[in-house]
């Protein structure tokens, strides 16, 4: 649960009763993933790290306050974390020890990512000469290398793209 000047993670057991309450010291969780035995949130401006063994908080952070994390995705024995900050985004990998082993930046800020199987997508808006044409740009790039392996432009509708879902082919 968020709260306006910071959040709450409310630890319930099976009955729903509230076995334990910790304060977070932000109003923004965007996605969580369990990492290690972990829970991590992704927050503003670090990553939130709680150890469900003894209800520890601890954080990680890039050392920019302007760093907002966004998508958590756990793949073997890493994690994978996109973010924005001022005037770009990216994503980065981290080991158990959240120390980074790999980070990929894109030019610009994206408005929404997601991350499935060996790629990421992230969709960016259209640009300035380009916003009668279509909704923004699809970009699809592999997880690893950073390298852009699809785009396309999403066809402009009646109502503006908020999110999308990245799913198996339909049949």
């Amino acid at each position: 649960m968020m709260e306006q000047e910071h959040g709450v993670l409310y630890v319930l057991d099976q009955r729903g009763s509230v076995v334990k309450e910790i304060s977070l010291p932000t109003s923004f969780a965007r996605s969580m993933a369990v990492f290690h035995g972990r829970l991590v949130i992704a927050t503003k401006p670090r990553l939130t790290i709680v150890d469900p063994h003894s209800w520890r908080v601890a954080y990680w952070g890039m050392g920019q306050e302007e760093t907002q994390f966004d998508q958590l995705y756990v793949k073997g024995d890493t994690l994978w974390v996109s973010y924005v900050q001022r005037g770009k985004s990216g994503w980065l990998a981290l080991n158990d020890q959240f120390k980074v082993m790999e980070k990929h930046e894109l030019p610009s800020v994206y408005w929404e990512a997601r991350f499935y199987g060996d790629y990421v997508y992230a969709l960016f808006e259209p640009q300035e000469g380009n916003k009668a044409d279509h909704d923004g740009e699809m970009n699809i790039f592999h997880l690893r290398t950073g390298q852009l392996a699809a785009k396309f432009t999403v066809p402009k509708q009646k109502h503006n793209l908020q999110t999308f879902q990245v799913m198996d082919e339909i049949q």
